[in-house]
């Protein structure tokens, strides 16, 4: 297997562009991880003290649920791990609910079973 390689933010954007900031998977609308810090200082800076769920710095999502639905991810159609590849056309946006799912499923089986949001 390759060594997976660091995917520069420029790509990461046209990626997200491409996908017009959908989920492939569900079709879910999803945020750049920037843009959900920035939306989380904004609220602090508005005086709200209470628990907030759209951002944490280390993506860990236990206390950030939001993030599964809204966090937006580059996922491969074809798995790194069965050999897939960082080529553009094997990159597509995802949130991090349904890249979790997918995990390393091929790409029809998982788009077979997925229900995507009208």
């Amino acid at each position: 297997m390759a060594a997976r390689h660091v995917i520069s933010k420029k790509l990461q954007i046209e990626v997200f562009r491409r996908g017009r900031w959908l989920c492939h998977w569900c079709g879910r609308p999803v945020i750049f991880a920037p843009a959900l810090k920035y939306l989380e200082r904004f609220a602090r800076s508005t005086g709200f003290s209470g628990p907030l769920a759209y951002h944490h710095a280390h993506w860990t999502r236990r206390d950030t649920p939001l993030l599964d639905y809204m966090g937006a991810v580059i996922d491969h159609r074809e798995a790194h791990s069965k050999g897939g590849n960082d080529a553009t056309d094997n990159l597509i946006t995802a949130c991090c609910k349904c890249n979790a799912l997918k995990s390393d499923a091929k790409w029809e089986v998982f788009t077979a079973k997925q229900q995507r949001i009208p």
